[in-house]
């Protein structure tokens, strides 16, 4: 029958209770090393933070770095009755009346009636449609011959070069309708049928009816330039605007630069730069407190703002010429009516400011974030010393574990050998009082 074992019963000796305190003692290097571990791990998620700091700031950069991002314009109509407009970065300012003569349309063809309505047959053979110059074919045969099928086969063709059918059904029977996808006259349509069987050959165009004839749109642009589109969006006649025809009349275009939206990238340009400034400081006030890096990137972000831009052919060389200027505190502001009247006296001057190729401060600083973020910048490495040192740390760990359990058994087994040592001197000892105490007395 196997024993029971509970240290300290037979003595009285705590052997868990002295063993527990000696492992603490013996735990406290690895106690020390795993708060080293959550050190390193709070400097990574630091970071990590910081790195998407960068990314963000890097993101804002762009919005400034092209002298494309300045090419901002809003147009506006005098009636989007008549047209609705869109000015793309090739836009130019300027004042146009815009006349809409007539708008594009598509052609759309009728068949006779059929009197067997939708469902009923129709004939058989190959309907050949061409639309555009480009052709395809449906071939119509027994298990197709419905209008319902014909539309249906018409309108799922891979090979549908821009044609609709579909079905109106009237007191005289059902009529399949032919719709070109696109407005314009180089979109009319043609059809042809051969190998015709009953009544399918009323489908060909000689016996369709024109319900609505394909047309092209038509502008006039101050009472002197007509231009035909077969769209009814109309592009770049002016430069760099859409305008989308509504109706016939006329209206006023208006192109303007849109100094507004200049503005606001400026401003998030500004905003960018506040918001990396605060996540250095408040990284800089937690895990990476007294870090290098993050002094590294700080005076990297100063050098670049107190480095003027230099030979701009354009006139200015410094954010504060044109209201964006740094702070008492660090942060940086916008002076919205000093860069509204630089855009105004020269735009050329604030964009290349920004997004000159090589002295532009947007440009400076997306490169600066670039290297930062690259694979061998400073961020990167830095992650990768801490996460070797994590591998380090976690290797004396595991080297710590196993000398500890190596420990505790080892305690464990010289405590309970005391322990069961002073079980037999007790019991030794109260034989030893018993035998004692049952010897005559001297004198008895």
């Amino acid at each position: 029958m196997a024993s029971l074992s509970a240290p300290g019963i037979g003595s009285g000796l705590d052997v868990n209770g002295i063993v527990s305190q000696l492992m603490e003692l013996e735990q406290q290097p690895l106690v020390a090393l795993q708060k080293r571990q959550s050190e390193f791990q709070a400097q990574l998620s630091a970071l990590g933070q910081l790195k998407s700091a960068v990314s963000t700031f890097n993101d804002a950069m762009e919005g400034l770095s092209s002298v494309e991002k300045f090419k901002v314009f809003s147009a506006s109509s005098g009636d989007e009755g008549v047209f609705t407009v869109d000015a793309s970065s090739n836009a130019g300012g300027g004042t146009f009346n815009i006349q809409v003569n007539n708008l594009a349309e598509r052609q759309k063809l009728a068949s006779g009636p059929f009197a067997g309505g939708a469902d009923g047959e129709v004939g058989t053979g190959t309907l050949s449609f061409t639309v555009n110059g480009e052709s395809f074919d449906v071939l119509i045969d027994g298990d197709n011959d419905s209008l319902t099928q014909i539309r249906d086969a018409i309108n799922n063709s891979a090979e549908n070069t821009g044609v609709v059918a579909s079905i109106i059904n009237e007191s005289g029977g059902s009529r399949l309708i032919f719709t070109a996808e696109n407005t314009g006259l180089a979109n009319t349509i043609d059809v042809s049928v051969s190998n015709a069987t009953g009544d399918l050959g009323q489908l060909a165009s000689a016996n369709l009816t024109e319900i609505q004839g394909a047309a092209d749109a038509s502008i006039t642009i101050d009472n002197q330039f007509t231009v035909s589109s077969a769209s009814n969006s109309v592009s770049d006649v002016i430069e760099g605007v859409t305008i989308n025809l509504e109706s016939v009349g006329s209206a006023e275009l208006n192109i303007t630069r849109d100094n507004e939206a200049i503005g606001e990238s400026v401003q998030a340009f500004a905003d960018a730069y506040n918001n990396l400034r605060n996540a250095l400081g408040s990284l800089g006030q937690g895990a990476l407190s007294g870090d290098s890096t993050l002094r590294s990137v700080a005076n990297q972000l100063r050098d670049v703002i107190n480095t003027p831009a230099s030979g701009l052919a354009s006139g200015y060389s410094n954010l504060t010429e044109i209201g964006v200027s740094l702070q008492k505190d660090g942060s940086m502001s916008v002076d919205s009516e000093k860069l509204q009247s630089a855009l105004d006296d020269n735009l050329a001057g604030v964009a290349s400011l920004f997004s000159n190729e090589s002295e532009g401060f947007a440009v400076r600083f997306q490169s600066l974030a670039d290297s930062l973020l690259d694979t061998d910048g400073v961020l990167e490495t830095r992650e990768d010393g801490i996460n070797d040192r994590l591998k380090g740390l976690q290797n004396r760990e595991d080297q710590l574990d196993r000398r500890l359990i190596s420990v505790e058994e080892g305690l464990r087994s010289r405590f309970s050998a005391l322990d069961s040592l002073l079980a037999q001197l007790q019991s030794t000892s109260t034989f030893l009082t018993g035998q004692l105490a049952s010897l005559p007395k001297a004198g008895g």
